[in-house]
């Protein structure tokens, strides 16, 4: 028997740390372009649930710069290790949403890109530049950019 991949579908939107089981913003159908067929209705945030999810971002933005670096990257890298865990459902949706043949690889790559970027999170210093043959220094520091919003292109 085959297996009901469109079970790993969810209708409802993660904003902060509660789940919304009905959201205002109403429900799309998707087709899934490989076969044809309508997969399982998607919840769709209205304009208030994006922003009360921004608004949970930048609060949790505030606690996160205050972490230390070390704590931060432990957590990326929990993040790679349960995206790898989780694989086989981030496969199924990435393959439901995009028609691509099923891998359990879907989690792959991104579970590559949070260990890179553990890596990075206590190497990251500013620069001192010598702006020669000014007088005085100039220097970067780093600061985190915070909470943005993203269409990402499958292709």
């Amino acid at each position: 028997m085959t297996e009901d991949r469109t079970a790993y579908l969810e209708n409802r939107l993660l904003i902060g740390d509660r789940w919304v089981e009905k959201s205002r913003g109403g429900v799309l159908e998707q087709i899934n372009p490989a076969t044809g067929k309508v997969n399982k209705p998607f919840a769709v945030a209205s304009v208030d649930e994006v922003d009360e999810a921004v608004a949970a971002a930048r609060a949790a933005f505030v606690e996160w710069r205050r972490w230390a670096p070390d704590a931060r990257r432990e957590v990326l890298l929990r993040v790679a290790d349960l995206l790898v865990a989780n694989g086989k459902e981030i496969g199924t949706v990435s393959s439901l949403e995009g028609g691509a043949p099923f891998s359990d690889l879907g989690a792959y790559y991104p579970a590559m890109w949070f260990r890179y970027y553990a890596g990075w999170a206590d190497k990251i210093t500013g620069e001192s530049i010598n702006p020669y043959p000014f007088t005085g220094i100039d220097f970067t520091v780093p600061e985190p950019v915070g909470v943005v919003g993203l269409f990402v292109a499958s292709n």
